[in-house]
């Protein structure tokens, strides 16, 4: 319960950062572009592998785990609806964003959907998860917002390390806190380089 209270906050905190950074970077109306090419279209995109990843490895058996991920992922098209209503665009981008807010809330509740026929969980699931982790992990250092995906499957992967062996523990832990402080260098570094108005 408590990695996912803290998903939902690096969720949140991950959302806020590219809404405020693209408004201090450009005030003119192309936030919403730049809301959908980098964070919702992004998100989605990383978001379809988790879920796979999470589907065979069976943490779809629970009914809280669906749950959450679907909560989260909705927070995310929830920020992008009301970024397209503030900033009331034409009628033909209107559409086209709420065109692609709706297929993303129809991604984004997959899980749902999946937990109907969901696997069993797989004695493997942490060693798989991990393996997730790390990939995306050094998917991060091409694109690093993506870190907060591969630090959320590597506390799910602990999580899961039902056995608890210490050797997927620590490297739980190690791949966790180095994405962790990957995200937070990239975006203090971001931050820094929006112009103060």
């Amino acid at each position: 319960m408590k990695s996912s209270r803290l998903l939902t906050s690096v969720c949140c905190l991950f959302t806020s950062n590219f809404i405020f950074s693209a408004h201090a970077a450009e005030p003119s109306g192309m936030v919403t572009s730049i809301y959908f090419l980098m964070l919702l279209g992004g998100f989605t995109l990383c978001n379809i592998p988790l879920q796979a990843l999470f589907y065979f490895n069976g943490q779809y058996c629970s009914t809280r785990f669906p749950l959450w991920h679907t909560a989260i992922a909705l927070i995310v098209n929830i920020v992008g609806a009301v970024l397209v209503i503030d900033q009331q665009p034409s009628t033909a981008y209107l559409s086209m964003y709420l065109g692609i807010i709706i297929v993303a809330i129809a991604l984004a509740l997959l899980p749902m959907w999946l937990r109907q026929s969901a696997k069993p969980q797989s004695q493997h699931a942490s060693r798989n998860l991990l393996i997730g982790a790390v990939i995306f992990g050094l998917v991060s250092l091409l694109a690093w917002p993506v870190a907060i995906f591969s630090a959320a499957l590597a506390i799910v992967a602990k999580q899961q390390n039902s056995e608890q062996q210490g050797v997927i523990n620590g490297v739980c832990w190690l791949v966790a806190l180095a994405t962790i402080i990957w995200f937070g260098y990239q975006a203090s570094m971001l931050w820094q380089h929006i112009p103060a108005n």
